[in-house]
C-alpha cells in the first residue's frame, strides 16, 4: 500500500491502494483545496523528485528543518534541545531517513507539537497526539502496527495542536 501526501497542505493519510477522494484537512473549513483540486504525492515521489530536510542550528540547542524543494505549505520545523527532553515543533511534512538518523543524534525526540494537525504518527510511532487532535491523527498501518502510547516516564505532557 501507499501513504499518501497531500501536496497542498502535507498530511499524510492512511495506507490504501488508491489515494483518498479528499484531504481531511484542506476539506476543512478553515483550509482550502487548491483551485487546480486535489493532488497526492507519495515519500518515492518526494525522494525521486530530491526533497530532502534542510537541518540548520537556528542558535545554540535550537535547529531548524526545512524541506528543499518546498513542499506543502513549507513550515519549518524546530527542534529544541534541553536537559529535560528534545521537543520538535511543527515537523516537516517529510522526513526522510537521514533526518531520522539525525534527528537520533541530536539526542532524538521525546515530545512532539504542532499548532495544527499536518503530521502524522507514521513519522513517530511512539509519539502520542493530545486528546484535541487524535481525530485528525491518521491511525497507524501496517505490519506490527499499534495506536500511539502515553510516553512513560516523568517526560513533559504532549502538547494541544490543534482547537478543540
Amino acid at each position: 500500500m501507499t501513504i499518501w501526501t497531500c501536496a497542498a497542505c502535507g498530511i499524510e493519510h492512511p495506507d490504501t491502494a488508491q489515494p483518498p477522494a479528499v484531504c481531511a484537512i484542506c476539506s476543512d473549513e478553515r483550509q482550502y483545496v487548491p483551485a487546480a483540486g486535489q493532488r497526492w504525492t507519495t515519500h518515492a515521489e518526494l525522494a525521486a523528485a530530491g526533497h530532502r530536510i534542510h537541518v540548520e542550528q537556528v542558535e545554540t540547542d535550537l535547529l531548524g528543518l526545512t524541506t528543499e524543494p518546498e513542499l506543502a505549505i513549507g513550515q519549518r520545523g524546530l527542534l529544541l534541545r534541553t536537559p529535560g527532553g528534545n521537543l520538535l515543533w511543527e515537523p516537516p511534512g517529510h522526513l526522510d531517513t537521514d533526518t531520522v538518523e539525525q534527528l537520533r543524534g541530536f539526542g532524538g525526540v521525546d515530545v512532539i507539537a504542532a499548532s495544527h494537525p499536518t503530521w502524522s504518527a507514521r513519522q513517530s510511532p511512539t509519539a502520542t497526539p493530545s486528546a484535541a487532535c487524535r481525530s485528525w491523527w491518521p491511525p497507524p498501518t501496517g505490519p506490527g502496527s499499534a495506536a500511539p502510547t502515553p510516553p512513560s516516564g516523568s517526560g513533559p505532557a504532549p502538547t494541544p495542536c490543534c482547537p478543540a
